[in-house]
């Protein structure tokens, strides 16, 4: 049974006329029992309080309340300032502007708001900000480039839960009830089906941040206001999306959620744990793949080299938690290597409870963390006293991530000239080593 959600990027504090757009996503909502996902700027929560819209706070008060950043498209945008080759900068930029947006959103909606979710404005896509909403504790990022492109599994990457959406509602408008329709029997074959709407798209034609930052910050005094849609497109969007919020409501085939139930469904907070017995379960699917794992349960790459670093050094089991992948592309042996046991204990020492290391260095010998991993995944379960490990490749099959595979967000979307994107989409590749898929689904995507 696929699970639905409906969720809605709240994000333009350009337009005041457009605030009421909230409530027209709002009502048919309300009508239908339906709890949705309102993820909300924080300087748009600021908007409603100075343009009196009380009633709007009220409304989205009923619904599930997550963040769209501070400032969405406002330059320097969360791309822009986390584009930075020092992580530790990059993490502290995004940290400063994001807990500034927790502190409105919990002091406009109240501080019992779940603030589980949030959405990549546009195209400001940031390993940095996944790793950051992470260390906040929102769980779920959408928009990212790293999905399930055929089913919309949820997908674990740098510690956030990443979906996607499937279907806007923006133009709904423009829809006829028998294609309304065929994109109901089309979601039905998803495992997890995100509903996107923005609010102020069932008021406009034009989107309030193409218009006034595209590239450039437009003062404030200068702000334009987007074109509007007629008075008969605005109504035929109501009749259309209250059709479409009727009909997924009393679809069998669906079960509405929130945001905050996709962790709960798909990787529920359980202890994982890998042990020898599970490393023994775990190195065929290696040996055939460099990939995550999901038998006997959901883990990464990341989880495999920090356990096979524990084991080595002594412990019983590693309790998998936080992982990061690489801040630089790791070496990989070209020829085989023989390692000894105490070898391969002295490069698990190397291996930190933060990113994974570029190279490990062994007396003379030099080996990558896969090296490492195919190694003591064979020295570990065979109980050898040392192993030959053959050359292979360091990087998962790509070609299952697509768009991360080609993510490229030099001259996209609003951000500026001067951004060079010289980090990010390099960086988000690297961090493969902390994918993973719910457990017991499919291992791979195509």
């Amino acid at each position: 049974m696929p699970k639905i959600v409906f969720r809605y990027d709240t994000e333009d504090y350009v337009n005041e006329f457009a605030a009421e757009g909230i409530l027209r996503a709002i009502r048919p909502l309300d009508e239908a029992g339906i709890t949705g996902c309102f993820v909300v700027v924080g300087k748009l929560a600021l908007a409603l309080e100075r343009w009196g819209r009380w009633d709007v706070i009220e409304a989205l008060k009923r619904h599930e309340i997550g963040t769209h950043t501070m400032s969405h498209s406002a330059h320097p945008t969360v791309n822009e300032y986390t584009d930075l080759e020092d992580f530790e900068q990059a993490l502290s930029n995004f940290l400063e502007d994001e807990r500034a947006c927790v502190d409105v959103l919990k002091r406009v909606f109240g501080d019992n708001i779940a603030l589980a979710s949030t959405s990549a404005p546009g195209n400001s896509i940031s390993y940095v900000a996944q790793y950051g909403y992470a260390a906040l504790g929102i769980r779920e990022y959408l928009g990212g480039f790293t999905r399930d492109e055929e089913k919309n599994r949820p997908i674990y990457f740098c510690n956030v839960i990443n979906t996607t959406t499937n279907y806007c509602l923006d133009t709904v408008y423009q829809s006829t009830k028998e294609e309304l329709d065929a994109k109901i029997e089309a979601l039905a074959t998803k495992e997890v089906v995100i509903l996107c709407h923005h609010p102020a798209m069932n008021m406009m034609r034009e989107y309030w941040d193409k218009v006034n930052f595209d590239g450039v910050n437009t003062p404030e005094s200068e702000w334009r206001e987007s074109a509007r849609l007629t008075e008969a497109e605005m109504d035929a969007w109501v009749e259309n999306y209250t059709y479409f919020v009727q009909k997924i409501k009393n679809d069998p085939r669906f079960e509405i959620i929130t945001s905050e139930k996709i962790e709960e469904a798909y990787f529920p907070q359980t202890e994982r744990v890998i042990d020898r017995e599970v490393l023994a379960q775990v190195k065929p699917q290696i040996e055939k793949a460099l990939f995550p794992v999901t038998d006997p349960d959901s883990f990464c790459l990341a989880d495999l080299v920090y356990a096979c670093r524990d084991l080595l050094l002594g412990k019983e089991k590693h309790i998998c938690g936080t992982v990061f992948g690489f801040l630089s592309e790791p070496y990989a042996i070209a020829a085989p290597l023989t390692l000894t046991k105490e070898e391969l204990v002295a490069a698990a020492a190397q291996i930190g409870d933060t990113f994974l290391p570029t190279v490990l260095s062994v007396g003379e010998k030099r080996l990558g963390v896969a090296d490492f991993l195919r190694a003591a995944l064979s020295l570990l379960t065979e109980d050898a006293e040392s192993v030959t490990v053959a050359p292979a490749p360091w990087q998962i099959d790509l070609n299952q991530f697509p768009l991360l595979r080609d993510m490229s967000l030099k001259g996209t979307w609003v951000h500026t000239k001067d951004f060079e994107d010289a980090y990010i989409s390099a960086r988000s590749r690297l961090q493969f080593y902390t994918a993973r898929l719910p457990k017991g689904t499919a291992r791979f995507i195509f």
